[in-house]
């Protein structure tokens, strides 16, 4: 019986989760599947927003920090072993799954070999790049010192917390400035849910609501370029409701402590400054030695695999693959997951020697939340907004989870979120 051939995948992210999930259930002696990730859990960014609503009575403590910080996430070891956890402390369930714990911090390409941080060493047959993105600042370290990013959990809940902590250092009557550079998806989503935040803080501090204002900074000459004359008018409409400003053609160059100043010159007074403009495939892409495109995103070519290794792969954010019109694919959660499906389903017919078949991309909709009770949903031919789009989203929400829990447990997750 020939040696059963090894599939490690890195990041337990949209792409990575399902790879490893169609993987695990072709549950043949020829296949052992293994995980490294680093926190041993599976975050759920899309509802990261969430986390930045302030809510009369909450006592902010170390222990409520910790339970925000998992609360959009699911232990990867209840995902994948039916036993309790046997996967979770290292041992293979009985589908020859093993999750690993650790950072990666090397990657060798040509020895087929990933040396974590812990010191392991784990070798492979076929490798799947998973390990998501980073905040992109441009080189401009100004604005990495000064300007707060929304990225992470961690993130998320340091801009509610600072938020919280500006309403206790300002004086009733003084004004309170929040500048958002950054004019797509995030830096919406983010100004509208920070105004409903802001208005609810107000309240409970008896500041004055005219002398607070949330200004989204555009470079580009329009907000939501990527998006549909529909979804983006009720967007503009959705934060002019919610006060929220908006300024295009301005680009950020450079930030001080209470200053961020523009291409021009101009010198613009915030009080709180959020970075949304951009992000970049994970660091250890710069240390593989092979051909990367801008925001050092791994360069694929028409099966998700790297040129000149044809036994590794790239999904999600950290891969490059151009669409029909030449188009790097957008770093949605959908395409990942879509990525994630294909690629499981090539190397097993690698594995069992049958034709493989190129990737398809598949143009999917969107649903924005732009508050807790309303959101802008374009699917293309089906388009809906307000309370109706939120609670579609909900829906979407469940069976993402639908399809990597059990129905008791995704009920669970579901109702949390």
């Amino acid at each position: 019986m020939p040696f059963p051939k090894k599939v490690l995948i890195i990041g337990g992210g949209f792409g990575g989760l399902r790879a490893g999930l169609d993987l695990v259930r072709h549950n043949y002696a020829d296949l052992e599947i293994t995980l490294i990730d680093k926190t041993g859990w599976h975050y759920f960014p899309p509802e990261y927003y969430k986390l930045i609503y302030f809510q009369k009575g909450d006592d902010i403590t170390r222990e409520f920090y910790e339970k925000e910080s998992h609360r959009f996430a699911i232990p990867l070891y209840e995902i994948f072993s039916t036993e309790g956890g046997s996967a979770f402390s290292g041992g293979k369930n009985k589908k020859n799954f093993k999750l690993v714990v650790d950072e990666a911090i090397k990657i060798n390409l040509k020895q087929n070999e990933v040396i974590t941080k812990s010191g392991a060493k784990i070798d492979y047959d076929y490798l799947i790049l998973a390990l998501g993105s980073e905040t992109e600042y441009f080189g401009n370290s100004s604005l990495k010192e000064f300007a707060y990013p929304f990225k992470t959990v961690q993130d998320a809940l340091n801009i509610r917390n600072i938020i919280d902590e500006l309403f206790f250092k300002k004086a009733k009557y003084e004004p309170i400035k929040i500048l958002i550079v950054g004019g797509g998806v995030t830096g919406c989503e983010v100004g509208a849910n920070l105004a409903e935040t802001v208005s609810r803080l107000a309240k409970i501090h008896s500041h004055p609501q005219k002398n607070i204002s949330i200004e989204i900074m555009e470079g580009a000459p329009n907000i939501l370029s990527q998006l549909s004359d529909f979804a983006r008018n009720r967007v503009l409409r959705r934060l002019e409701n919610l006060g929220v400003k908006i300024t295009t053609n301005n680009t950020i160059v450079e930030a001080k402590k209470g200053e961020a100043i523009n291409k021009q010159g101009e010198i613009i007074p915030y009080d709180f400054l959020i970075w949304t403009v951009g992000v970049k495939a994970c660091g250890i892409t710069e240390k593989l030695n092979i051909k990367l495109e801008k925001k050092g995103l791994v360069s694929v070519d028409e099966y998700l695999r790297i040129p000149d290794f044809q036994n590794v792969f790239a999904v999600g954010d950290i891969s490059c693959f151009k669409d029909f019109e030449g188009k790097p694919l957008a770093m949605t959660a959908q395409n990942a997951v879509w990525q994630g499906s294909y690629i499981a389903y090539t190397i097993k017919r690698l594995i069992h020697g049958r034709r493989i078949y190129k990737f398809h991309p598949k143009k999917f909709g969107f649903i924005m939340p732009l508050g807790k009770n309303y959101g802008v949903a374009d699917l293309g031919w089906f388009k809906i907004w307000g309370l109706p789009a939120i609670w579609m989203r909900r829906l979407a929400n469940l069976r993402y989870l639908l399809g990597i829990l059990p129905l008791r447990r995704a009920l669970f997750y579901w109702r949390k979120w």
